[in-house]
């Protein structure tokens, strides 16, 4: 599932950034990718994280609102 994540990831970036704007300098693509890299990961609501930003997410394990243990995965063996 990992590689989910980042398919998703690269998703947003692209069209929330890449495909937004007309950059005129690799500066300009390289702030407004930290912000939209500090939004992303503060403020941004994430489904594999109960649709709470990952912020949320970390406040919510951190007061013991929510169990941060899932049940593992059971894997064939050839």
């Amino acid at each position: 599932m990992q590689n989910g994540y980042i398919v998703r990831f690269n998703r947003f970036y692209r069209e929330d950034v890449l495909d937004a704007y007309l950059f005129k300098s690799i500066d300009q693509l390289r702030i407004l990718s930290e912000e939209w890299t500090a939004f992303y990961n503060n403020k941004h609501p994430h489904e594999s994280l109960n649709d709470m930003s990952p912020r949320e997410y970390l406040d919510a394990v951190n007061t013991g609102k929510i169990a941060t243990h899932r049940a593992s995965r059971a894997f064939k063996t050839v």
